[in-house]
């Protein structure tokens, strides 16, 4: 079953906010997430949270942030995984 909720949906959030910094900050995020998505690269995810941890006020309430952070270290692991280890019937989470 796929997630209702996923990583780019709360940067969609942010692209869409009246705030003009929040505007800002999901078009930096929707970049680093388009290029670790691309990548699989560690550092290219690191970036992504580190750009996340740094603006996490900016970002809302600590459920918003948190859930952010998780799903999507989740997504990585899971699209890492299925790159790199051949699954005849992978789940279809993402």
């Amino acid at each position: 079953m796929a997630r209702k909720k996923m990583p780019v949906n709360y940067i969609d959030e942010l692209c869409t906010s009246t705030s003009e910094r929040k505007q800002r900050l999901g078009e930096t995020l929707k970049a680093q997430y388009k290029r670790w998505m691309e990548t699989l690269a560690l550092d290219d995810f690191l970036e992504f949270l580190e750009t996340i941890m740094a603006n996490k006020t900016e970002i809302g309430v600590v459920q918003f942030f948190g859930k952010f952070r998780a799903y999507a270290f989740e997504e990585y692991v899971y699209r890492l995984l299925k790159a790199k280890i051949p699954i005849e019937n992978p789940l279809d989470v993402f």
